[in-house]
C-alpha cells in the first residue's frame, strides 16, 4: 500500500499548494514573514509525497528556524541564520554532485 508519487504530480500538487498559501497570505495581508512558512510547507509537501522523510526533517527544521529569525527578536537567531545558509549549501552541493554525475 506504500504506493509512492511520481516526480511530475509531486511537483505540481507543491506548486498548487504554494499558490493557495500565497492567495491566503494576500488575503489576509500577512506577507512577511508568513511567506517563508508557505515556500517550506508546499516544499515539505513534495518530499513527503515523494518519500524523502530526511529531505521533509530538515526543510521543516529550517523552514521553521527562519521563519522564528524573522518573527522573534531572539538570542538564537544567529544559530538560525547559520543553520539555513548550511543547509542551503547542503541543498546547492547535492544537486551539483547528481548534475556532475549525470554526465558521467
Amino acid at each position: 500500500m506504500s504506493k509512492t508519487c511520481t516526480a511530475k504530480r509531486a511537483e505540481a500538487l507543491s506548486g498548487a499548494s504554494f499558490l493557495i498559501f500565497l492567495s491566503v497570505l494576500i488575503y489576509t495581508d500577512h506577507l512577511w514573514p508568513e511567506i517563508i512558512l508557505a515556500l517550506g510547507f508546499s516544499l515539505a509537501i513534495r518530499y513527503y509525497l515523494l518519500r524523502r522523510f530526511y529531505n521533509l526533517l530538515i526543510t521543516l527544521l529550517v523552514t521553521v528556524s527562519a521563519f522564528l529569525t524573522q518573527e522573534f527578536e531572539s538570542p538564537l537567531r544567529v544559530f538560525f541564520f547559520f543553520l539555513s545558509c548550511l543547509w542551503i549549501g547542503h541543498f546547492l552541493n547535492v544537486k551539483r554532485r547528481r548534475r556532475l554525475s549525470h554526465r558521467s
